[in-house]
């Protein structure tokens, strides 16, 4: 090349290092000539690149990353608010991706919470939390997925698919960071993942010490994100509100002008409508007791010492009839106090773990709730407040002949209209594209007690017999020693060798047709509904 006429034209500049997978480092240049400039590649990526070129596919959780990545370089380059604010057209386009709380954000405000936001990447298999950890922070996916795993310290149930898989725009960790408590599962990456984790702490102290109209508004976008989630939460597992069954008083459909809403569009429009008139209270530590104008005093509100109050962190002990334990994870009712529809004399508690978080529903609120949630929430709450959710979502199992159902469907309606008494009925239960036989046996675990609705219809069914051998095999006794097996003979016509199980012949049983027994029965079931443990 030296002896070539063209040699005192070469130039090499451009230099860029390159490291391969084995950690190899070479130092490249490009080589130009004469009128010829050479150039390196497009496939040469960088972070300004990468994020033009997600800018331009509309992908604004691998804009946000990219963002951020130039932003920890350099905290005032230029290029980042320009395209902050195209990302915040992007997460506000209504898409189905947008699920946590930066969609809604104005670009001024993004800025601040990205601000705030630190960047986490893990490979495959790098574990990112795990049960019993501090729930200091949450986190925003960027870009990756990650999987759920050991839900409640419960193990990973002899399978290596998570429990849930969650994707780019989803948030994890909330409700640790929100209620100050400790994890719940294990989350780990199964992809290359990158997130945001925002530190609860730090986000609200910095919000609210930033002086500014974004950094305000940020604050209280963040705040209504996480009070959603905890609304969202706690109706979920409190069954007196709507429990893991959705089967509560707020699952019942409502008519919004002359649409009909289903169950599950009932309860999520619920939530939407009571959040405007909720608070979460963290109550003052110290003192050995927990009163309710401990959370009334800091509420916000007028009517503050109206609404239900429930325990969503922390645990307490319950002073009457039984002495209890009630603990955040039940997510127990502490006081009611709603004028139009149910009040309740406050008990003062004994505190146990601190910090104490309290959940504030205020009247306006319920009152805004239909005439048919309202009804059923009053029947709901006269025997939740002060007391231990209990373990089982269902009082009782119905376990009946299909030919038997007119009148299984009349027993259904009785118990619940006169006792509170809520069963499983499987014209309830199964909804379409449910596993039959699973959503049975979850059924049957979830219930108190299975009544058999004894008939010659039941006596030769193949399926009620399935049930039957399943719940003996669950459980024959309970814990109290109580049997478990209830008999409800329908019919007086029949003999007890035509309707009655041969297993059961000899099991004391009411019958339906007889003067005072479904009285006795049902008042039997709620008695056992009622007592707590001790």
């Amino acid at each position: 090349m030296s002896s070539a006429p063209i040699a005192a034209d070469v130039v090499f500049d451009g230099e860029r290092l390159q490291v391969d997978r084995n950690s190899t480092r070479q130092l490249l240049s490009l080589m130009s000539f004469g009128g010829f400039r050479s150039e390196w590649a497009s496939s040469e990526q960088d972070d300004y690149v990468s994020l033009k070129t997600s800018l331009d596919t509309g992908n604004g959780w691998e804009a946000l990353y990219y963002a951020k990545r130039i932003s920890q370089i350099n905290a005032k380059d230029q290029g980042v608010g320009s395209a902050l604010e195209r990302v915040s057209r992007i997460l506000k386009s209504g898409t189905a991706d947008n699920r946590s709380f930066l969609e809604f954000l104005r670009p001024d405000e993004l800025t601040e919470m990205l601000k705030l936001g630190h960047l986490v990447e893990r490979a495959p298999g790098d574990v990112i939390c795990r049960v019993g950890d501090p729930g200091d922070s949450l986190f925003v996916i960027l870009h990756g997925e990650v999987g759920v795993y050991n839900l409640e310290g419960k193990g990973f149930g002899g399978s290596a698919e998570p429990k849930h898989t969650h994707r780019a725009g989803e948030v994890v960790g909330e409700l640790a960071t929100a209620l100050k408590r400790t994890r719940t599962a294990d989350l780990v990456a199964m992809t290359d993942v990158a997130l945001l984790s925002f530190i609860g702490e730090e986000v609200r102290e910095k919000l609210e010490n930033t002086h500014t109209p974004a950094g305000r508004d940020a604050a209280r976008q963040w705040y209504l994100f996480l009070l959603g989630r905890v609304v969202q939460h706690t109706i979920q597992v409190a069954p007196y509100l709507l429990g893991p069954s959705r089967q509560g008083p707020l699952s019942l459909a409502a008519t919004r002008g002359s649409v009909r809403l289903s169950e599950q569009e009932a309860w999520e429009s619920t939530v939407r409508d009571l959040i405007p008139h909720t608070e979460l209270v963290v109550v003052d530590d110290g003192g050995f007791t927990l009163e309710i104008d401990q959370v009334t005093r800091k509420v916000g509100r007028e009517d503050a010492e109206h609404g239900l109050f429930i325990l969503v962190s922390g645990e307490v002990r319950a002073p009457e009839p039984v002495e209890a334990v009630l603990t955040e994870t039940q997510c127990p009712l502490l006081w009611v106090d709603v004028p139009k529809l149910f009040v309740k004399e406050p008990n003062t508690y004994t505190r146990l773990a601190e910090p104490v978080m309290v959940l504030w529903i205020g009247a306006r609120g319920i009152d805004q709730l239909s005439l048919e949630q309202r009804a059923e929430l009053h029947r709901s709450l006269e025997n939740a407040v002060g007391g231990v959710p209990s373990e089982y979502e269902y009082d009782v199992y119905l376990c009946h002949s299909s030919k038997d159902k007119p009148v299984v469907a009349r027993i259904k309606d009785r118990l619940w209209r006169e006792y509170g008494i809520r069963s499983w009925y499987d014209n309830v239960e199964l909804r379409p594209g449910a596993s039959t036989r699973k959503t049975i046996e979850r059924g049957l675990r979830a219930s108190r007690f299975l009544l058999l609705c004894a008939s010659a219809n039941l006596n030769a069914s193949e399926w009620a017999n399935r049930e039957i051998d399943s719940v003996l095999h669950l459980d024959v006794k309970r814990r109290d020693g109580e049997a478990k097996v209830l008999v409800l003979k329908l019919y007086e016509h029949e003999s007890d060798e035509e309707a009655i199980p041969a297993l059961f012949r000899g099991v004391k049983r009411q019958h339906l047709e007889r003067v005072g027994d479904f009285e006795r029965l049902a008042a039997h079931i709620a008695a056992a509904g009622r007592r707590r443990p001790e």
